[in-house]
């Protein structure tokens, strides 16, 4: 019989409140669906060329569509860090 330790929780409630209050949260809850669209517009793309052959403009448009909205998050979270790069 297996026993399963607790759970633990992964914020205290001074952290989640901090967490909650901070512009940061917002910004990824906006950019998170935003970016999940794009991904899967570009899903459908690629099926579409693997499928017909066919290379579109659209496909081109939604590739620098894609790297605008990672470069975006990824200023926004050195932003945060007070300008510090994440490695």
């Amino acid at each position: 019989m297996s026993r399963t330790l607790p759970a633990k929780a992964l914020y205290t409630p001074e952290q989640r409140i901090r967490r909650d209050n901070t512009r940061w949260t917002l910004v990824q809850g906006l950019l998170a669906p935003v970016q999940f669209l794009v991904f899967a517009i570009s899903v459908v793309l690629v099926l579409r060329y693997l499928y017909t052959g066919a290379v579109s403009q659209p496909a081109a448009g939604c590739s620098v569509t894609t790297l605008a909205v990672l470069f975006t998050r990824w200023r926004l979270a050195c932003s945060k860090q007070g300008g510090r790069h994440a490695a």
